[in-house]
């Protein structure tokens, strides 16, 4: 499960930890995402905890600074799900301490930027995480039933002063405004998760309805624009959506889809454009669209830089690894594309422009930059794993990460 130290994840494990006999065994997650001095020592707390439940922990570390237009909560939590998917194996279960209260905040801001039925199903009980499963068993849970447990059980938990800030907003409702719509409605956030439940189970049956024509646009996970453009506008629009939310596995804002359909499946053919959204990066290219991680580079940044290789030891390379079956006499050279660059390979006797190379086996540009070139003094003789000279076939290996 996942452990942060806070109260809610606390109650959780304790929990578990009084009926672990009666489970599959549980151990603990948790991540550090360095944005506070004092993030070190939470993680020092949870492992003093765990030893005293007798439960396994694992303590990660990850990068939460923000890339791509990210906002600081997105970048953490979408570090923190990377982390999971990572280690988790196919078929393991991760749990989360959310509950009622969050599910009633994310209601509430989801309907103050207009989401509709697909964003104001909120948080899922149950979602897929890789070949992982995420569950949430407290959702339907008070908080104020957690704090009861937490106190009567003499809990010693972690406060993250961030959560009294009131410049988030998830903060600023928690505080300011469900305590209000409390007074007055005193059951709202079992209101808020009852039409986020009715809002899921509408987004369910609608997807359900469009997967003969998803199934038809897609290819490799790809989404293809020829079969696109044949339906009406409407049915554009939610294809696109639900594609987006396949890979991505959040719903879509209304204004990234709308320069999704804009800038690029309606743009000129020989566009190559971009998107940002909350979750990864649309691109398209060759009449169809490609989700890529939101922190995705398209430039490579060791572009200039070259290295004398040879062939000893596998050589890590920015986009991959190099490997070679022998090692060489006189040192190969290691670059990155500059341009302009040919190669004569098996059966053909005159060199080949590596840029039509690569346009007529349709690598994708943000790829193109990331392959390496690798030279016997001014002979290119391979270009990534594809394209080898005539005698050189077999040696050199590229594997891309």
């Amino acid at each position: 499960m996942a452990y942060s130290g806070g109260v809610d994840s606390h109650v959780l494990l304790h929990a578990l930890s009084q009926i672990k006999c009666q489970l599959p065994p549980i151990a603990a997650i948790n991540v550090d995402h360095q944005l506070q001095a004092a993030s070190a020592g939470w993680a020092k707390h949870c492992q003093k905890i765990c030893a005293e439940l007798n439960v396994p922990i694992t303590c990660l570390q990850v990068d939460a600074t923000p890339v791509n237009r990210e906002s600081p909560e997105e970048a953490a939590r979408k570090r923190r799900y990377e982390a999971w998917a990572e280690l988790l194996q196919p078929g393991e279960v991760i749990l989360l301490g959310q509950h009622l209260q969050d599910q009633a905040e994310t209601v509430l801001l989801r309907l103050l930027r207009g989401a509709g039925p697909a964003g104001l199903s909120a948080i899922p009980e149950r979602r897929a995480l890789g070949d992982a499963q995420l569950l949430r068993p407290m959702l339907h849970v008070d908080s104020a039933q957690i704090h009861a447990y937490a106190l009567n059980q003499q809990l010693d938990w972690v406060e993250d002063p961030s959560n009294h800030s009131l410049d988030y907003d998830r903060n600023y409702l928690r505080h300011q405004v469900l305590p209000l719509l409390k007074q007055r409605w005193p059951q709202v956030e079992q209101s808020f998760s009852r039409s986020a439940a009715l809002c899921g189970e509408y987004e369910r049956r609608q997807h359900k309805g469009f997967q003969a024509d998803l199934q038809r646009c897609v290819e490799d996970g790809a989404l293809c624009l020829e079969p696109l453009i044949e339906y009406t506008q409407d049915i554009q629009v939610q294809l696109v959506r639900y594609w987006l939310q396949e890979h991505t596995g959040q719903p879509v804002q209304r204004v990234h889809l709308a320069h999704v359909m804009s800038d690029l499946v309606k743009a000129k053919p020989d566009k190559q454009g971009k998107v940002y959204m909350s979750g990864g990066c649309v691109c398209r290219y060759l009449d169809k669209l490609f989700v890529l991680p939101g922190d995705v580079v398209f430039e490579n940044p060791d572009v200039e830089k070259s290295w004398l290789w040879r062939g000893e030891h596998d050589l890590p390379l920015t986009g991959g690894v190099l490997s070679s079956r022998q090692v060489f006499s006189e040192p190969l050279t290691v670059t990155f594309r500059q341009g302009g660059e040919k190669i004569r390979l098996k059966g053909h006797a005159h060199r080949k422009q590596v840029k039509h190379l690569l346009q007529n086996a349709q690598v994708p540009p943000w790829d193109r930059g990331f392959l390496p070139f690798i030279w016997q003094k001014d002979q290119l003789i391979q270009v990534g794993e594809r394209w080898v000279a005539e005698g050189f076939e077999g040696v050199i290996s590229w594997a891309a990460t």
